[in-house]
C-alpha cells in the first residue's frame, strides 16, 4: 500500500518520494533515530494510518512528532494520512496525532496533496534543510577545531616543560664544572688532581691557624738562639 502511494503522490506533484520501510528503516539502527531521520530529512512527512499502525510505532512515532514541534522549520510538514482502504477508524487515532488534520483520500485527494505539498512549500523546505544542514557542519567543524586547539595548546605545554627541565639540567651541569678542581697530569699520562704546595715551616715553637683561616708562628726560639751564639 506505502509503494502504491508513493507512486501516485509522485505523479500528483511531480517530485520523487521514499517509504519509511526501504528508504529509512536501517537494520541494527534504533527505530526511533529512524524515524527521526524520516522527518527531519523529508520535506514532507506523510503517517499512513491503516489498521496495521501497531502500539510500538506509535509510540516511536509520538517521540519524533514532537521533536520536530519543537522544530520550527519543520511546523506544519508531518501529515496524518488516512487511505482508502484499511484506514484506522478515527477514534483510534494517537492523541498527539489528532492534533494535526488528517490528509483523506477521497476525490479531493489530488487537490488537496497540491496544497499541502506545492513545489513552493517543497522549495522552502528543502533550503530550510540546507541551512540545518550547513549549521550542523560547521558546528562538527568547530568542535573539531576546539579539540584540536585544545590538543596543540596540551603539546606546547608540555614542550615547553621538556626545555625547562633541559635548562635547569644543564644550570646543575654547569655548577658542577664551576666547582670541580683542576687536574693535573701525571708523568705516566694520568690525570690527578692538583695537589697544594706544601707549607714548610722550620724551628717554629708552634704553628696557631685561627679564625678566617690565618696563621700565627712564633720563631722566636730560632731567634734567641741565633742571638746566643
Amino acid at each position: 500500500m506505502a509503494e502504491d502511494l508513493k507512486y501516485r503522490l509522485e505523479s500528483i506533484i511531480g517530485s520523487d518520494g521514499a517509504t519509511f520501510s526501504e528508504d529509512f528503516a536501517v537494520a541494527g539502527k534504533a527505530e526511533f533515530i529512524c524515524v527521526e531521520d524520516a522527518i527531519n530529512n523529508s520535506a514532507f512527512t506523510l503517517l499512513l494510518l491503516t489498521t496495521n499502525f501497531n502500539k510500538f510505532l506509535e509510540l516511536k512515532t509520538n517521540s519524533a512528532l514532537i521533536n520536530s514541534i519543537d522544530n520550527p522549520p519543520k511546523y506544519n510538514t508531518v501529515i496524518p494520512l488516512l487511505p482508502q482502504s484499511k484506514a484506522m477508524p478515527r477514534e483510534d487515532i494517537p492523541m498527539v496525532i489528532k492534533t494535526l488534520v488528517p490528509l483523506v483520500e477521497n476525490r479531493n485527494f489530488e487537490r488537496k496533496i497540491q496544497q499541502a505539498m506545492s513545489r513552493v512549500k517543497i522549495k522552502r523546505q528543502k533550503n530550510e534543510w540546507m541551512k540545518e544542514k550547513n549549521m550542523k557542519s560547521l558546528k562538527k567543524k568547530q568542535e573539531e577545531l576546539k579539540i584540536s586547539n585544545q590538543q596543540q595548546l596540551k603539546e606546547n605545554q608540555e614542550l615547553r616543560s621538556v626545555h625547562v627541565l633541559e635548562q635547569e639540567q644543564r644550570m646543575l651541569l654547569n655548577q658542577k664544572m664551576y666547582f670541580v678542581p683542576d687536574q693535573r697530569v701525571e708523568p705516566d699520562g694520568r690525570r690527578g688532581w692538583q695537589q697544594h704546595p706544601n707549607i714548610n715551616i722550620e724551628n717554629a715553637q708552634y704553628i696557631i691557624i685561627g679564625d678566617h683561616s690565618q696563621m700565627a708562628v712564633d720563631l722566636s726560639k730560632e731567634s734567641r738562639d741565633k742571638d746566643g751564639k
